[in-house]
């Protein structure tokens, strides 16, 4: 396969994925279920092997893209080569206009969850919904899940759960929500409290910020830093 001259291209990085996994092979039988990826992976090796037309650079990315990281496949070097691939894509061509917009999973859950009622009318609207889905790429018939009416960072503060206890007795611990438990399923986060409470286990929910997960799987880096220097500040 014709690769760019440019040493760090990424369709050089896809490329050295889809020949590394398939001169492994391991994961055809065991990722063939559970993984987009391989799937698609072994797909393309074997259409090129078969019609001797190399994968091309539009299929690699799409390739890549289907990797959502579960770390389920057995090699690290393989998650972190993918990722590697799609930040280089994304720093070179750009990210989707849907992708960009719905990535920051807390922004999105602050504006909405400001007017969670409206959000979700508007959502469910089969024009203005829909009209938002076809612009961010999603589809029309796709159900979105609804904005609760408290957030868990205002249960927790309600509840006390942003104090630190002063005690240094028995059990406790810091509880740090991910921005969907947050903002989108907060039932979630309040049932991990209560039953850690239940259990004896004094719960702090100190002030936090996205933790950039999100956007490190879609390979954007440039927001992934600006969330952890947020987080680490």
């Amino acid at each position: 396969m014709n690769m760019p001259g440019i040493k760090d291209a990424p369709e050089r990085t896809a490329r050295k994925i889809v020949m590394d996994c398939a001169d492994c092979d391991c994961c055809r039988p065991i990722m063939d279920e559970s993984c987009l990826f391989f799937p698609e992976l072994y797909r393309l090796y074997d259409k090129e092997v078969e019609t001797g037309q190399n994968v091309s650079a539009t299929e690699l990315r799409q390739l890549v893209e289907k990797c959502n990281y579960c770390a389920l496949c057995p090699c690290p070097n393989i998650r972190a080569d993918i990722i590697r691939a799609k930040t280089r894509f994304i720093e070179r061509d750009g990210l989707k206009f849907g992708v960009r917009t719905v990535e920051d999973v807390e922004r999105i859950g602050q504006l909405c969850g400001a007017l969670p009622r409206l959000s979700n009318r508007v959502l469910c609207s089969d024009l203005a919904g829909g009209m938002i889905k076809e612009a961010l790429g999603i589809h029309r018939d796709r159900k979105l899940p609804e904005f609760p009416t408290e957030s868990f960072p205002a249960w927790a503060r309600k509840k006390g759960l942003n104090v630190k206890p002063n005690t240094t007795a028995g059990r406790k611990v810091a509880y740090f929500a991910g921005c969907t438990a947050n903002y989108i399923f907060p039932e979630v986060a309040r049932a991990t409290v209560e039953v850690l409470r239940h259990n004896g286990i004094d719960v702090y929910c100190p002030d936090h910020r996205c933790c950039g997960m999100a956007s490190f799987l879609e390979g954007d880096r440039k927001l992934t830093m600006e969330d952890e220097a947020r987080v680490g500040g």
